[in-house]
């Protein structure tokens, strides 16, 4: 078993052309793969992918920078022994103050 040949010949094929239905768009386009989007449609399925990607990237390091400051104030004042329903006012206000960042991002990322 060890003495054959371990080259395998391949064959190349082809497929004969044919009409698919684009998925996004539903209009027909000839093709000879096995695409199930039209030339015009992976354009924006390339656009989505990377937007979904930039988005989040930004959230992920936004969730890492509040969540670093919140244990950074959370120990500050923990030192201080100040009363709970501030340090929760101030969490909370530090966490609106990341959305809106977050959300002009956003905006940004979309204009």
């Amino acid at each position: 078993m060890l003495d054959e040949s371990l080259i395998v010949e391949k064959t190349s094929y082809t497929l004969p052309p044919e009409w698919i239905m684009c998925k996004y768009c539903k209009v027909p386009f000839l093709t000879q793969t096995f695409e199930d989007s039209c030339n015009r449609c992976k354009h924006i399925v390339k656009y989505k992918i990377e937007f979904a990607n930039r988005v989040m990237f930004y959230f992920i390091l936004l969730i890492l920078a509040n969540s670093i400051l919140f244990v950074l104030i959370s120990m500050f004042f923990i030192i201080y022994k100040i009363n709970i329903k501030i340090l929760f006012f101030i969490l909370v206000s530090v966490s609106m103050i990341s959305v809106g960042v977050m959300w002009k991002m956003l905006k940004k990322i979309l204009d």
